[in-house]
This record gives C-alpha cells, structure tokens and sequence, in this order.
C-alpha cells in the first residue's frame, strides 16, 4: 500500500523504471510517506541509518561497491544540511546517488514556519542535477513531474559521467494514510548516444515496425546538403510522411505544409484521429503548426523521439520516449544504412490527400493579399525573414521558390527585434536579395534598425 501523496507516488514508480532497490533512509515526519510506502514493497532494499551525515556515507559505500545507485531520503529542514559531505565526496568521485529531500508548503518560506529552510536546489555545483518536484493537483502538474524526473534521473549517467542527483519534493498536507494499491503508470524516456550501439539496434529495428511515421522538421537555419539528402533517402525507405513550413528551410518536393489545414479551428478530432501517426521523430527548433497542440492531447497514443545535439529532454508533444543525442545527419545516417524496406506511400498519401483538399478562397485586397503576392513573387535564393506570429501563419499557406532561405526569431517569440535580425542577415549576404514580411507594431518597435550604417540595395520590405 502506498501513499496518496502523488509526487511520492511518482518518485517510487520512477525509481522501478530505472531499476533503483536500495534506499537509505532517516525517518522523520516529512518523508514518513516515502519511508512506509518502499518499506512495505519487496522491491526495495531498506537500510535504516538515523543520522543523515552517517546515511549519506553508507549510501556511498553502498553505491561505490554495487556499482548501482542508491537512494538516501530525510525529513525536511537541517536534516538535509546533513547531507552535504557525502555529497560533495560523492561528486567528486562519480557515484550515482538519488538525494531524496522532503520538504514543506513553499508558501510557508520565509513566513517563520518552524522546521522550514530553502532546499531548493540547495546542493549546487556538487550534484549533476537538481529539482524542484511541483505539488500536484492536476493532470499537468503530474506530466511535469514526470518531466522532470525523468530529466534527474538521466543524469545519473550522461556523457560517460556518474554522479549525485537531487530531487526536492515540497508537500502542503501532512499525509500518513496509504490506501493507494497500485502506482501510475509512467514512461521512462531512453537517451541514445553515438557509442551506445546496442541501444541504436533496438531502435533502429524498433523503426522498421511502424506503418505511419511522422517526421516533424522543426525550425532550421542551416540546412546541409547532407541532410537534405538523409530525410531524402529517410521518406524513400521508410512509411513515413514528412512534415515542414518555411522555417524548417528544407527543400523537399514530398514535404507537407499542415499549418493552415491541422489547425484547431480546422481539423476535426475524428479526422484527426483517422491521421494519427504511430510514432513522430521530430528534429530542428520551434514548430509553428497547429498540429502540436494536437498531438499533445492525443501524446499516449503514438511514440514520440527527439532528436538533439546536447540530449536535453525537450517534451515536445508531452508524450517523449526517446532522445537521440546526436545531429539529424547522424541519425538518419544509421536508420537509413541497411534499410531495405519501401514507403508504399500511404500514409503520406493519406496526409497530402487530406492536405490539398484544403482551398483558399479569393482573397480581397487586405493585409492577407499582400502577403500573398510578396511572398509569391520573391526571386529563387533569396532571404525571407517573418515577423512572428500573423506573418508567419499567413505566410505559409504560400508557396515559396526554391532556395529561399527563411529566418524568423520564433526561439523567443519575441516582437523586437526582428527588423534587427533582418538587416543583419541581408548584410551577411550582400549577393542574395532579402525580404522582410513584418507586422506595424513590431516594425515600430525596432524602426532604429533603419538608420544602421550597412544597409545595403538588397533589402526589401
């Protein structure tokens, strides 16, 4: 039997995903909860070590002989102080170790609440990561705190390093009742790296059993020819349809265009449903399509990987299952080698059918029309920068000529800076003609990017 405090709920599953049995605990009222809940379950190991300072040295010993990690948890307040020794020994030799803190209501700090210090992030530089668990009242709350342990616990072993982890876990109730019989269910995100070969064949293979894939091209500035290429080779192998708009600067003739037909206020939820994919692989920055907020309401129903550099758990859709730590031309350089197998194309035909079914009625003379002929009319290998938010969701229900290289600030979403941004870009490439599609109140914002001395003959906007 459990306890009803959901955060704790989570933390026991998580720790069960990663195969954690050993728990050093010093019992105090806080994390009385945790305590009784992994006492009464026969997967865990429980050593009790009252004092926190001892606790934290035996959970190294105990973590540097099995070569696993260990969890230690204490009540709130200084017991946790205790900890910061075998910590720091523990960062500083590489040993996996789970920091379990229990903490009180947040509202409370600073309010001369006895019992109560800032825990948050307390250990610093001696720990790999360090969270802060919400309290959970909601179906959100919930998915965040998933998020973020799965962010904890992958650190535990990134990159060839090893080390401490802490997870804070406030509580505005003092719960002592265990009535809860079974955990929720939670998934486990997997990160991939280049060396980790045994990993890739399970996933590589993984691949191959899906009909409906869905390849998302988020925003990117540089597009190799390496790539364009790979996604290339990707679509031809795999039953797959690849999704895109102007940012993602991919030149791909089987690419489709979803922002105006998968928007909320057009698709419908069973239409929707009818085009489900089975997975999504998503690579690039910022995707401007109504098609995630989609995909997040329907995240238990399809895999979800992610491609990126640095490994960071980017829960794109709400429903991650896997981050490749590597670039887009190394992954598809491997999911590509030896693949044998055809797209039939239905399930890109599916999409696209459904995709140009969508018609854009005669457009009067408004800010629409404009946008409209401008963007039709800019010349092959030329520079577009889109204001964000109007001038962008407008400008992709057009179709752009080849090689034209398009820039918007959508990192941030923020409106002042884009005629900056611009300006600098047309400088960088005084050869190519560069166009800017800008809204009034975003152009007044950054007007002063006007008098820059470089402003050369090719900027139009």
């Amino acid at each position: 039997m459990y306890t009803e405090l959901k955060s704790y709920q989570l933390v026991i599953a998580m720790l069960k995903k990663y195969d954690v049995k050993d728990m050093v605990l010093s019992a105090g009222s806080r994390n009385v909860p945790f305590v009784h809940s992994v006492e009464k379950d026969e997967f865990f190991n429980c050593y009790s070590v009252v004092d926190e300072r001892s606790a934290g040295y035996f959970a190294l010993g105990l973590s540097q002989e099995k070569d696993k990690p260990v969890l230690i948890s204490c009540t709130a307040s200084t017991a946790s102080c205790n900890y910061y020794p075998p910590v720091a020994e523990a960062f500083y030799q590489n040993v996996p170790m789970i920091i379990l803190t229990s903490d009180r209501d947040p509202y409370m700090l600073g309010q001369r609440e006895d019992q109560m210090i800032d825990q948050v992030n307390m250990f610093d530089r001696h720990v790999r990561k360090s969270i802060n668990l919400p309290i959970i009242n909601n179906k959100e709350d919930e998915r965040y705190c998933i998020r973020l342990l799965n962010e904890a616990f992958l650190e535990l072993n990134h990159d060839g390093l090893t080390g401490p982890i802490h997870i804070n876990v406030p509580m505005n109730s003092y719960n002592r009742t265990f009535n809860v019989q079974e955990l929720p269910i939670i998934n486990k995100i997997d990160r991939v790296s280049m060396c980790d070969c045994k990993l890739w064949d399970e996933k590589v293979l993984k691949l191959h059993s899906f009909e409906r894939i869905m390849l998302i091209c988020g925003q990117k500035s540089n597009v190799s020819g390496k790539l364009q290429q790979s996604v290339a080779t990707f679509f031809e192998k795999f039953n797959s349809a690849v999704i895109v708009d102007h940012m993602s600067n991919l030149d791909a003739q089987y690419g489709i265009n979803t922002i105006m037909t998968f928007d909320e206020n057009y698709i419908t939820r069973e239409k929707f449903h009818e085009l489900m994919p089975d997975i999504v692989i998503s690579f690039g920055g910022q995707v401007f399509s109504g098609l995630k907020g989609h995909l997040r309401k329907n995240y238990t129903k399809f895999e979800h990987w992610s491609i990126t550099e640095r490994g960071e758990v980017c829960d794109l859709f709400k429903g991650l299952t896997t981050i490749f730590e590597c670039t887009p031309e190394y992954f598809f350089s491997i999911v590509n080698e030896g693949a044998v197998s055809k797209n039939n194309l239905k399930y890109y035909g599916e999409l696209k059918a459904y995709n140009d079914n969508a018609i854009l009625p005669q457009i009067p003379y408004s800010n629409v029309y404009a946008i409209k002929n401008v963007v039709e009319s800019i010349p092959e290998n030329s520079i577009l920068h889109l204001s964000i938010n109007d001038s962008i969701r407008i400008s992709n229900f057009f179709k752009l000529k080849n090689g034209i290289k398009t820039y918007s600030n959508i990192g941030t979403y923020g409106i002042d800076g884009c005629l900056s941004s611009f300006v600098g870009q047309s400088v960088a490439a005084p050869g190519k003609q560069a166009f800017l599609v800008i809204g009034d109140l975003s152009f007044f914002y950054d007007m002063n990017a006007l008098k820059i001395n470089s402003l050369g003959n090719n900027v139009h906007m």
